[in-house]
């Protein structure tokens, strides 16, 4: 993406129309070209080319691909983006082309209205009835899903592939027609609002498997899966498979009984991104793709418990050379499987690669300490962001790719905590709320299916300390104020449903879902009253109040809100505590049971929300309760902060995440407490999901003892704790600087080194501040 544009006009207006191809009723999967020639006297010194598409493009300029995209978007928003291509103009004949994909079937990452290209270069060329378009002949539909989340599988027939069509080569096509569909036109249609991603080509580093599959063939494409899962592999004969010293290129001979061949590359990372396959083979060979993070058995698992899960695509190729991968969509994998099939002359991989993609974070965060593990889950965490990150946050690379809002109140935060505030976080709440209903509820999901409801309530409730973080750290108070008529929505969306003493029940019918703890050992809160969703009202009553404060924003409301938060605090114990054990018993069901459940994070949200009791303190380290998984340990870690319980803390961190660091893999897995891994989620857990990367914030705040407490950490609090550790340093990242921390065990004490950057100051446990410099100050542990 050289050549994008960060939109200087953001008033700007498309007078070119969306153009697509005519197409039967039901039809879906749909893939096509569009081409258009025009002249020009002279190339003028700058022309900026515009272009949206539903959902997804490739585009070319007189041969040459300039760019793809656009970012995701929702059902109520579009994003286009801006190109600055005149150095690839020419004085005469210009050709644009152009891929354009929809799978017009909803799933979790697109939410497509109707195939479309809208592109305008004003006063030169924009997209009307005067293109040329056709269905791309080369992709086969209709084709089974590669995922429920993440919509259709790649059949490619290379043999009906060409390129001239890049040149303007449009015989027989047809004249495009103009899309006027209601949902399509209904989108707002914006300027891109991320920088590009940053594109790394990698090579795999090992083929960790190889073996001949016998000749044959599924009877379907919807039994490809179970089949590529269940054929017998047996070992590769001396000399079938040839391989330059360098591992660049390998050469599959044919084998007289017509067996095929099975290799498996391992990219030893996690990627989101398009695989690159240059093979030389003969007309009619067939190769079959599985995607994966993992080998089961020693190949890539295409067959799961639940069947919406498959990670399958299959390409037939053409005589001669063929490059195999996707061309717009994405895949994410760390290991790849390919199958050989149906070649009686030897098939030659020129090269094997990938093109990953990320956001362009920076690495301004930074801790290191004396416990080596500790700085290897730093790592993990930063790593397993990076990964989960392309233009929006997203849960994992492999099975979803999805913007799960509820998984944002950690990657907020902690993204903040690695990376410090991006454009990144404006686009996920921009695309999150977007989604508001009239009721005033915020989806989970973004964007979410027509056909879904995963209208999440404790995720509502997040959102109100995810724009809390976002201020803190970024200082961005014009963001926040822009939602704080949305929190108000939702605020009130609660408050129909607290009954006379001001107790809430989450609504019938939506998944009452907080952490996959519960769900992981058969506890569901659906149809449940409970004291988590009333303690998070409480706290987002507050943290309102506060961050309004904070913005200069008047909602009017705030002892109104005040008066509800006494209210509702107030009915928490009468409702939920158990007088035999002192600790808050939630109803809940298991199976068919109606029971209760005492949980570490009921009684973290609780603290958090001001219900201080002794007895919830110790909660927290109570290993009889019911621990959460990865992800909202968040709030546990939190409240373990605030009231002097670090050190169990840091052994919680070490017990858990340790446990992942020594597993060598270079990401977290979406669950690690109570099921590990693939073992999760039926055996589709995934190996890399920044819900789990809570240790970052806990290292900055828990142990370098930093926490902001003026917005863009105009002011922050300096309590460091070194625990049992000996030494620990790391940077902060402000919109003014990075804050830079040194610790030391200095007797019973801590000599830390603070260097504050210009515009902010530090306030020390006894009160005192210290401004902008280096100082160099004893101080207690905080714990």
């Amino acid at each position: 993406m050289d050549h994008l544009v960060m939109e200087p006009v953001a008033g700007f207006r498309f007078q070119a129309d969306w153009i697509g191809p005519e197409l039967e009723p039901g039809y879906e999967n749909c893939y096509f070209q569009a081409v258009r020639e025009f002249e020009l006297d002279e190339v003028p010194e700058s022309a900026l080319l515009r272009i949206a598409a539903d959902t997804s493009y490739v585009l070319w300029l007189n041969g040459l691909k300039v760019a793809s995209g656009p970012v995701r978007g929702t059902a109520k928003l579009c994003y286009f983006d801006t190109l600055e291509v005149a150095p690839l103009l020419r004085p005469g004949r210009n050709v644009i082309a152009a891929l354009v994909y929809s799978p017009v079937r909803e799933n979790f990452i697109v939410a497509p209205a109707a195939p479309a290209l809208r592109l305008e270069i004003p006063g030169v060329v924009g997209t009307g009835p005067d293109w040329k378009l056709r269905l791309a002949p080369e992709w086969k539909t209709p084709v089974p899903l590669f995922s429920l989340q993440t919509g259709f599988m790649v059949h490619r027939d290379l043999r009906l592939a060409s390129d001239e069509w890049k040149n303007g080569v449009t015989e027989g096509w047809k004249n495009a027609a103009v899309v006027t569909d209601e949902k399509l036109c209904g989108k707002e249609l914006k300027p891109r609002n991320v920088p590009a991603l940053v594109e790394t080509f990698l090579r795999p580093t090992d083929l960790l498997n190889c073996a001949a599959v016998a000749p044959g063939d599924a009877p379907s494409l919807d039994e490809l899966p179970v089949y590529l899962n269940r054929e017998p592999w047996e070992p590769l004969p001396p000399g079938r498979l040839q391989q330059e010293a360098d591992g660049g290129m390998y050469r599959i001979m044919p084998d007289p009984a017509g067996k095929g061949a099975a290799l498996v590359f391992d990219f030893d990372r996690e990627l989101i991104g398009r695989l690159r396959v240059v093979a030389e083979a003969p007309a009619g060979t067939v190769v079959d793709i599985v995607y994966g993070e993992e080998l089961d058995e020693g190949r890539v698992q295409s067959e799961f418990v639940r069947p919406i899960y498959r990670f399958t695509d299959r390409y037939i190729l053409r005589e001669g050379e063929n490059e195999i991968g996707t061309v717009i969509l994405e895949r994410g994998f760390k290991v790849v499987q390919l199958v050989f099939r149906n070649f009686g002359r030897p098939v030659c991989i020129r090269s094997v690669g990938a093109t990953g993609m990320r956001y362009p974070y920076v690495h301004r965060g930074r801790f290191h300490s004396s416990d080596a593990e500790l700085n290897r889950i730093w790592e993990m965490c930063v790593e397993t962001l990076e990964s989960c990150t392309t233009d929006i946050f997203m849960d994992c690379p492999w099975r979803e790719r999805a913007f799960w809002v509820n998984d944002l109140v950690v990657e907020n935060r902690t993204t903040l905590a690695a990376f410090g505030s991006s454009a990144i976080h404006r686009r996920a709440f921009e695309l999150a709320f977007s989604q508001q209903t009239p009721e005033g509820w915020v989806p989970g999901l973004c964007p979410q299916p027509e056909n879904e409801n995963f209208m999440l309530p404790a995720t509502n409730l997040f959102l109100m300390t995810m724009l809390y973080d976002y201020l803190m750290a970024s200082g961005d108070g014009g963001t926040v104020r822009r939602y704080l008529p949305c929190m108000e929505r939702i605020i009130e969306a609660f408050e129909r449903l607290a009954d006379a003493g001001g107790l809430i029940s989450a609504p019938k019918g939506y998944w009452n879902f907080f952490d996959w703890g519960f769900e992981l050992n058969d506890y569901c809160f659906s149809n449940c009253r409970e004291s988590m969703i009333n303690s998070l009202y409480v706290s987002a009553l507050q943290c309102f109040n506060e961050t309004a404060e904070l913005v200069g924003y008047d909602s009017g409301k705030r002892q109104e809100y005040e008066r509800r938060q006494r209210r509702t605090a107030a009915a928490i114990e009468p409702a939920f505590l158990s007088p035999a054990t002192g600790y808050l018993a939630d109803p809940v069901k298991r199976g068919d049971e109606d029971t209760t459940v005492s949980s570490q994070l009921a009684h973290a949200l609780a603290l958090l929300a001001g219900l201080e009791r002794e007895r919830f303190v110790a909660a927290l380290t109570d290993e009889t309760l019911l621990e959460p998984e990865f992800y909202l340990h968040f709030y546990v870690f939190r409240a373990m902060i605030r009231h002097g319980r670090r050190q169990a803390g840091l052994e919680r961190i070490r017990r858990h995440w340790g446990r992942m660091a020594r597993t060598g893999f270079p990401t977290l897995y979406e669950a690690g407490v109570y099921q590990i891994g693939r073992a999760s989620q039926n055996r589709s857990g995934s190996l890399c999901h920044g819900f789990g990367t809570s240790p970052l914030e806990f290292l900055q705040t828990g142990i370098l003892g930093v926490t902001a407490v003026a917005p863009g950490f105009a002011e922050f609090s300096f309590r460091p704790a070194l625990l049992d550790l000996t030494f620990a340093e790391g940077r902060i990242p402000t919109p003014r600087g990075n804050i830079a921390v040194r610790l030391e065990r200095s007797g019973q004490g801590i000599e830390a080194e603070l260097r504050i950057p210009e515009g902010c100051s530090a306030v020390l446990p006894d009160g005192s501040k210290l401004e902008t410099g280096t100082h160099l100050v004893q101080l207690e542990d905080a714990e």
